[in-house]
């Protein structure tokens, strides 16, 4: 194996390694906190807002260009739909009409960038200055929180069932941006995503399974976990950067009979006869 695979795969992979091996932490460490469908769905909702935001920001990091103005567009945004809401606007035009205006102040970041070759960085931080400014006029410096109508929440507070309306649409657009980038850009070799679903599948049912007290699958489903995410790693460096990194399967093995050991010391007897018994 080349000595600078191990370097590439932590530049490329460093992030979901690192995701992975918490969930692992966690997951063994507290099952019984960590692995229920209530903190899945608070984690969800907490992340929503943010990963939504971050798929701008992704896609414009992807032609190799920066946007530092997201934070205060997003700030921006938040505070237009306030206030407009505080005046009695019907929430359609709250919530349009500061998608409209981040909308045109991109296309402007981007007609600067492209018209005048100024660096998207440099760009992006003056705007954000200016969107500071503009936010701490409307706001007065102060949290708009007085007079806002409930129905102003309904995004926020709604639910289908327990889960969010926010972590519902946070998939959906999740899902339409991958959809869209591998149209988009004609990325090779995309059937490789459904070997990154078997590991995040394998998460979500371990949440779930360990939120009805069903622990019969923990050993397997974490397992799976382990080995899904190795064979992702090794078939997506296999696949664009055409490195044969076998030995990466080496690291299942500890992780495995470390699996192993900590069902056999810390499993209840419980789990034990539920797991002997098949439920």
């Amino acid at each position: 194996m080349n000595r600078s695979a191990p370097k590439k795969i932590l530049q490329t992979y460093g992030t979901v390694l690192a995701l992975a091996v918490i969930v692992l932490a966690f997951s063994l460490i507290r099952p019984d906190k960590f692995c229920t469908l209530t903190n899945f769905i608070n984690i969800t909702r907490q992340i929503s807002l943010l990963v939504m935001i971050s798929l701008g920001t992704t896609l414009v990091m992807s032609v190799n260009e920066f946007d530092l103005s997201v934070g205060s567009m997003a700030s921006l945004g938040g505070v237009m739909a306030a206030l407009l809401a505080v005046k009695g606007l019907p929430m359609a035009v709250c919530f349009l009409l500061p998608a409209a205006v981040s909308f045109c102040i991109g296309l402007l970041n981007g007609w600067i960038v492209a018209r005048f070759r100024v660096l998207s960085f440099i760009t992006t931080l003056g705007m954000s200055t200016v969107l500071s400014g503009i936010i701490y006029r409307l706001s007065g410096g102060a949290t708009i929180f007085e007079g806002i109508p409930k129905s102003f929440s309904f995004l926020g507070t709604a639910k289908l069932g327990r889960i969010p309306l926010l972590s519902i649409l946070m998939v959906v657009f999740v899902a339409l941006f991958f959809f869209v980038v591998i149209s988009s850009f004609g990325i090779p070799s995309s059937w490789v995503a459904f070997f990154y679903a078997i590991p995040a599948n394998a998460i979500v049912l371990l949440c779930l399974r360990s939120a009805w007290h069903k622990y019969s699958w923990n050993k397997a489903l974490i397992s799976v976990i382990v080995w899904g995410s190795l064979a992702s790693i090794y078939v997506s460096l296999r696949v664009f950067l055409d490195a044969n990194v076998w030995k990466v399967f080496l690291l299942g093995i500890p992780g495995q009979v470390a699996i192993s050991l900590w069902f056999r010391m810390f499993q209840s007897k419980e789990e034990r006869s539920e797991e002997t018994d098949g439920e």
